[in-house]
């Protein structure tokens, strides 16, 4: 999911990074070929292994036409990490949008995550996570998650730390609070 391989993670691992992942998603999926009823296992292993090699051979085409975006292999991952899917997995509009919340005892009411940034994969952009419901943000509408978070009032976050960021964003006084955030492009 999203170029994170997830073969040999436990179902925790697994949720724990579907989790974290943006609002927009890209699969690679894989099903076992239920076997064919036969008279011998010999015909059944020759239908399944023809099936497997037309399936590989599509999967092929449409990865030579940009379909299908490929996977990175272990080798990719031990040697150089994830690295950036093509098509990239997430772009902003260049220009922030200044969202005014009012900050109470209940805080701003959304959540912020770091994600790899899909121009220089050794940066990190913020991301907002979730909205809690009924929460500050929910009620103004204007924030949703996957915006990706710019600055607060006059504090950039641009290439900031997540830690850096959640302090910013609790340390902001009761009150209006001027949030920056780029809207995904479609």
């Amino acid at each position: 999911v999203n170029g994170i391989p997830l073969i040999g993670q436990t179902h925790k691992e697994v949720v724990s990074v579907l989790k974290e992942l943006p609002v927009q998603v890209y699969l690679v999926c894989c099903r076992i070929v239920p076997p064919s009823v036969h008279d011998s296992d010999e015909e059944a292993n020759d239908d399944v292994c023809l099936s497997l090699k037309e399936l590989l051979a599509e999967f092929n085409d449409k990865l030579d036409h940009g379909c299908v975006i490929p996977c990175p292999t272990a080798e990719d991952i031990t040697k150089r990490g994830v690295p950036p899917m093509s098509p990239p997995l997430a772009m902003w509009e260049k220009e922030a949008q200044v969202v005014e919340l009012e900050k109470g005892e209940f805080g701003l009411g959304f959540s912020i995550l770091d994600y790899q940034d899909p121009e220089d994969a050794s940066k990190t952009v913020l991301i907002i996570r979730s909205l809690v419901p009924g929460g500050v943000a929910d009620q103004d509408g204007h924030l949703l998650p996957g915006d990706r978070l710019m600055f607060v009032n006059e504090t950039d976050l641009e290439g900031s730390s997540l830690d850096y960021a959640v302090h910013v964003l609790k340390s902001t006084e009761y009150g209006p609070v001027r949030i920056g955030v780029a809207k995904p492009l479609p």
